[in-house]
Order: structure tokens, then C-alpha cells, then sequence
């Protein structure tokens, strides 16, 4: 099996990279991270990841023990740190060429992350790259989970010939 993204070619042995690092900001969503986090571990753990929690909360049993898998660090920051400081603080203790910012409440194909890493390779011009986006809805029942709704996200579109160019395209 091949996934094929913007003109290359990824095998299906593939599914991490160790050049690459995934940054988790969390805060106050224990459940969803718990569902990441065995989703990662799932997929074979395919990268170094870290997690950054500001949470109020105390960090769960359950959530700590997947937290200790190998490949994994955990940050505990102040509960009242914005966003984006957290997130500037946490990135810069990553260590790899690339790295993805992976919200606790999403789900990533880890083959994407290849492909990605793969287009940034050969096109030094771009400093970042998206992939495609959907969304789901489940619903509990009886027989187990349903999927209610399904589609893609809407995102735009940056093709432009410079940085700059995409730059004042994307923030207009």
C-alpha cells in the first residue's frame, strides 16, 4: 500500500519519522488526550512526541501511565499561561529538523506526517504545510460507536510563487 502526497510516494511501512516531533498543548481535556495517546500508541508510536499541560486539574493515573511510554515527554505548565506562550516555550525544546502541533482533540494519519516532512524536504521555500482536513461525529449506542456525520473541513488554499506572497494571501 502506497499513500501518495503532492508527488511523493510513501510505502506503508513507513509511519514516523524520528526527525520529527509532535507537540500536544492540552488543557483540562484529560479524556481526549487519553484517547490520543492510545490512538499514538496504536499507530507504533511513530515519533517523539510532547505533551504540554496546563490543565487545573490533577494529571489521572490512567493518563500519567500512557504519558510513560517511551518516545514520550511531559510538560506541566500554570494553569493561567496563555496558549501561545505555552506553545512558544514548548517548541523550543524540540530537537528535530520538524516538528507538528497535534491538538488532544485531533487525529492524525501518521503517514501524513511522512508526507509532510517529505514536501518540506524538497521544497526549502515553505516553512509549513497542511495536509487535508475532515470531520466526524460519533454517537454512543447499543451496538457501539456510530459515525453521525462525516466531511471535510474547509481550509484555504496558499499556492503562491513566494513566502511572502502566501503569507499576505492566507492573513487577508
Amino acid at each position: 500500500m502506497r499513500a501518495k502526497a503532492q508527488g511523493h510516494t510513501v510505502e506503508a511501512g513507513e509511519v514516523g519519522a524520528t526527525d520529527l516531533t509532535i507537540v500536544v498543548p492540552t488543557y483540562n481535556r484529560y479524556p481526549f488526550l487519553a484517547r490520543l495517546l492510545r490512538y499514538y500508541r496504536a499507530c507504533g508510536a511513530p515519533s517523539p512526541m510532547h505533551v504540554l499541560d496546563s490543565s487545573d486539574d490533577a494529571l489521572p493515573d490512567p493518563v500519567a501511565r500512557l504519558l510513560g511510554a517511551p518516545g514520550i515527554t511531559y510538560t506541566r505548565y500554570e494553569p493561567d499561561l496563555l496558549p501561545i506562550p505555552k506553545l512558544s516555550e514548548g517548541l523550543r525544546h524540540v530537537t528535530t529538523p520538524y516538528a507538528v502541533i497535534w491538538t488532544d482533540d485531533d487525529l492524525l494519519v501518521p503517514r501524513s506526517l511522512v508526507a509532510a516532512k517529505r514536501f518540506l524536504e524538497h521544497h526549502r521555500d515553505y516553512s509549513l504545510v497542511h495536509g487535508k482536513s475532515g470531520f466526524f461525529r460519533v454517537r454512543p449506542s447499543e451496538h457501539g460507536a456510530v459515525l453521525t456525520n462525516l466531511g471535510p473541513f474547509p481550509q484555504r488554499l496558499c499556492e503562491y510563487e513566494t513566502a511572502s506572497a502566501r503569507l499576505l494571501s492566507y492573513s487577508a
